[in-house]
């Protein structure tokens, strides 16, 4: 399977998940698949994103390190109640409280992306 074959594959599961998930690529970590759940989720859709292009007041939560560390050990990390400041829809700073996994998507020639 070629690398494009999986993140293929990834969109796909992606987009059948019944959780909140999406696929993120590369080293600026750019948002391939989001599904509807995600989406609603986060009051927007940010297919096309880098993680830092569409959250930048992720920096220095470790949300950015720990996708990479995920991609670099080719394991996954879970977090229960993971607190995170993001803004809502009017620009306002919130603190929320996520629970995900953080899951490694392999290809031919290793990891390609990660799976949240």
């Amino acid at each position: 399977m070629h690398d494009h074959d999986a993140i293929t594959a990834g969109i796909r599961f992606v987009e059948a998940s019944g959780w909140p998930s999406s696929l993120n690529v590369g080293h600026d970590m750019e948002y391939v698949a989001t599904n509807a759940l995600y989406d609603a989720m986060l009051g927007r859709c940010v297919v096309g994103l880098g993680l830092l292009e569409a959250f930048p007041e992720l920096t220095d939560q470790g949300v950015v390190e720990m996708r990479r560390e995920v991609m670099r050990t080719q394991q996954a990390v879970r977090h229960e109640d993971r607190r995170i400041f993001l803004r809502d829809e009017d620009g306002v700073m919130r603190e929320r409280y996520f629970s995900f996994t953080y899951q490694p998507w392999f290809g031919a020639e290793g990891v390609v992306g990660v799976l949240t």
